[in-house]
């Protein structure tokens, strides 16, 4: 049998890398299309469009729910209680 051994510190460094990537594309993505070049529509642009439609204005709250509830909150922590 072999014994598999997981740093979770390595693990949540790997994941938040991970989110970090996707905000630094978006950016690049934002940037790329304020300037004109290609056929890219800025970020603000395509959120006030997807804000029109009642679903993706859900799974956004849902969203920030799971980002907030996975990186600002410990549910580890029991509070005193």
């Amino acid at each position: 049998m072999i014994d598999v051994v997981i740093d979770v510190e390595l693990t949540r460094a790997i994941t938040i890398a991970g989110y970090v990537a996707v905000i630094v594309a978006a950016i690049a993505v934002d940037v790329v299309a304020r300037r004109g070049i290609g056929r890219v529509e800025p970020l603000s642009d395509t959120i006030a469009a997807a804000m029109g439609d009642r679903s993706i204005r859900i799974a956004l709250v849902a969203t920030w729910w799971w980002i907030g509830w996975h990186f600002l909150a410990d549910p580890t922590r029991s509070y005193g209680l």
